[in-house]
């Protein structure tokens, strides 16, 4: 059951966030394709910046939704 409990706690976490940083899966989208365009094609192009912080966005959402569930399931045994 705690399994389920920390499952639940991760989605409803990386729910929120992602209406937090991203609002859209549109926004979603071009983080992901950002994140996967090597830094110096941004920099060539103008964009590293935004570059960079779709990364961090990325990293953001998926690392904390984890850590929560990984925090509740180790809560709740």
């Amino acid at each position: 059951m705690a399994l389920y409990a920390a499952i639940a706690a991760g989605l409803v976490t990386a729910y929120l966030l992602f209406l937090l940083l991203f609002g859209d899966w549109e926004e979603l989208w071009n983080s992901i394709k950002l994140s996967f365009t090597p830094d110096i094609f941004s920099a060539l192009l103008g964009r590293w910046h935004e570059d960079q912080w779709a990364g961090v966005k990325l990293t953001l959402w998926i690392g904390i939704s984890v850590l929560v569930a990984v925090g509740a399931y180790a809560g709740l045994q």
